[in-house]
């Protein structure tokens, strides 16, 4: 409708998202949509805590690191801001003592991506 008005000059870059929502409601898989993209935030957070948790990991596993790529991939959103919405609910399950390891852990995930398929093995001390 906001096409329609001639005195409306569109944000297109700011109305992609709402348009992909739209389009999902529309086509009836916005609930879907939510319920695949909250269970895979779930397991991605999960993956952090569990790499927050296990001293001698310095790094996500290659299953962890799917886990969270596999909730950047639903979302289709920013990057830095999927890690952010990830961190401010593992942050607080982790212990204060390993919070700087595997917060870098997943920056490094979020900017660098080298976690692809060549990256098989955990790396640890």
């Amino acid at each position: 409708m906001a096409r329609t008005n001639l005195n409306w000059e569109p944000n297109n870059k700011a109305l992609a998202p709402l348009e992909k929502d739209a389009m999902r409601i529309a086509d009836g898989t916005w609930e879907s949509y939510h319920q695949q993209r909250n269970q895979l935030y779930g397991a991605a957070v999960k993956s952090v805590v569990e790499m927050g948790n296990c001293p001698t990991q310095r790094h996500l596993n290659q299953k962890q690191a799917d886990a969270i790529v596999s909730f950047f991939n639903i979302d289709g959103g920013d990057r830095k801001l999927l890690c952010d919405e990830i961190w401010k609910e593992a942050c607080p399950q982790i212990p204060s003592c390993w919070r700087d390891v595997t917060f870098n852990a997943l920056e490094e995930l979020c900017s660098n991506n080298h976690y692809g398929c060549s990256y098989s093995h955990e790396r640890s001390i």
